[in-house]
């Protein structure tokens, strides 16, 4: 789990520190200025480990059970499934 803070003023790092012990890897990555979105998601995704990332606000617009279903289409080869919660 990488949560990256971007300058918000919301608590979510106090947040995401309150959790942290529900995950065997976690890092916090604050940025020394504040920074545009396209930034913070370039620097997570670049200190990300593990066979897969997946991107996702902290308000959880999205939610992370939808996750069961890009799953199949990673493990049939796709290098990107890209989703939208608009309708």
């Amino acid at each position: 789990m990488v949560v990256v803070d971007g300058g918000s003023k919301d608590g979510t790092v106090n947040s995401a520190h309150a959790r942290s012990s529900f995950f065997n890897n976690f890092k916090i990555l604050k940025n020394v200025a504040n920074k545009d979105k396209g930034y913070s998601v370039k620097r997570g995704v670049l200190s990300a480990e593990g066979e897969y990332v997946l991107f996702m606000d902290a308000d959880s617009s999205a939610s992370i059970y939808e996750f069961d279903k890009f799953l199949p289409l990673l493990e049939e080869g796709c290098e990107a499934v890209i989703a939208s919660n608009n309708a």
